[in-house]
């Protein structure tokens, strides 16, 4: 992913993905000092959802959620050509994580019921998946922008509150996307360790001067390191271990106590 992601000729550093769903991908930004959400449009497969034009529908469901009154991120700027929007940036845990780490939904439900009857009153579901709501302050703000025509088969009481405590629905989505990961032993080119810093955000713990400079000589001390990677088999984690500067008959197996930099 580019460090650097521009919209409507405005430059935004990127911070970390912050979500990747069926329209798009989500990443914290920075731009004029300020932290912002920067949406990328993709056109990956879907096999449950058919899509028009996603930039159109972005901003025409932008419009139809404000005038209904749904509590949401103000959208900053739209750029069709490149298929990116940048929205507020509304910073707290989703729904989701909340019930994932037993925090139970129960004080927002008043909430999300009213959202959905604003919803209802103007023709429209909104997506209830809890992912797609964030707590701040109190408040739940619906950070997507998607909604559809309404049915009832897909209103808050009869579909998205299956998913909003820990409910058999909810125990098998968590089960089906527990991602995979692989753990092997490797050595970790500077290259890919410096994009997984900067995925990650664990770049910041190193000075900006010279950052691929520093991390090039870092990783070029390591022989063997601990890696996790995904299914697709991106860098998630690494432990460093042994480094070219042992001597072969002192070097010692990773463990707890040496370089962990870059853990996750």
């Amino acid at each position: 992913m580019a460090e650097q992601l521009n919209v409507c000729g405005k430059s935004y550093r990127i911070l970390r993905l912050l979500g990747h769903g069926k329209g798009g991908y989500s990443y914290l930004a920075e731009g004029d000092g300020q932290q912002v959400v920067v949406k990328q449009i993709h056109h990956e497969p879907c096999d449950y959802y058919a899509f028009g034009n996603k930039i159109e529908a972005e901003q025409r469901d932008y419009e139809r959620l404000q005038a209904a009154g749904i509590r949401m991120p103000q959208m900053l700027a739209i750029d069709p050509e490149a298929e990116r929007i940048v929205k507020e940036y509304i910073e707290g845990p989703t729904i989701f994580e909340q019930i994932k780490n037993g925090t139970p939904a129960a004080p927002y439900l008043a909430q999300v019921r009213d959202m959905a009857a604003k919803a209802k009153a103007a023709g429209l579901n909104i997506d209830y998946f809890p992912t797609n709501f964030v707590v701040r302050d109190g408040l739940i703000w619906y950070v997507d922008y998607e909604c559809n025509e309404y049915m009832d088969e897909w209103s808050f009481e009869n579909w998205g509150i299956r998913y909003w405590k820990r409910t058999p629905e909810f125990e098998a989505y968590l089960k089906d996307h527990t991602p995979t990961v692989t753990i092997r032993e490797e050595r970790v080119t500077a290259e890919e360790y410096i994009d997984f810093l900067k995925r990650t955000d664990l770049g910041s713990q190193y000075p900006k001067e010279r950052f691929g400079e520093r991390i090039a000589r870092l990783v070029n001390t390591v022989s063997i390191s601990l890696t996790a990677r995904n299914e697709q088999g991106l860098l998630v984690g690494v432990l460093f271990g042994l480094t070219d500067f042992a001597p072969p008959g002192n070097r010692q197996a990773p463990d707890e106590n040496r370089s962990s930099t870059g853990r996750r």
